[in-house]
């Protein structure tokens, strides 16, 4: 995920990367762009990732990783973006809590209903 400023415009985008089913290779899809109006703050693009996730009926636990750049608003994001305070990696913390409970297939479960979602959505 990354915002952008383009004149007065203000946008956040983020992408989903994932691996088909029965295919040797990684998938890219932007699953949204969205004009922030200004707002780049920490909670608002912590509140504005939750949403689309949401929108494409992501779980949280289906988020293995968060790429961001080092800004400050995003490092926040992702440093405080599970509810239950559990730890997920950035760039500036490499602990991996989180990520370390998932069983082997919970994380991809469900994943064709996303990928439906995601072309629904594009089209």
């Amino acid at each position: 995920m990354d915002a952008a400023t383009h004149g007065n415009s203000n946008f956040l985008a983020i992408n989903a990367l994932y691996y088909e089913e029965g295919k040797d290779k990684a998938v890219v899809k932007t699953l949204d762009i969205i004009d922030t109006e200004g707002h780049h703050n920490c909670l608002y693009v912590k509140s504005q990732v939750k949403a689309i996730l949401e929108k494409f009926g992501i779980r949280e636990m289906q988020v293995l990783s968060i790429c961001i750049d080092n800004a400050a608003n995003m490092t926040c994001a992702v440093k405080n973006f599970s509810d239950d305070n559990e730890t997920i990696s950035t760039s500036e913390n490499r602990d991996v809590d989180r990520t370390e409970a998932i069983l082997p297939d919970e994380g991809t479960k469900g994943m064709d209903e996303i990928e439906l979602n995601m072309d629904a959505a594009a089209q």
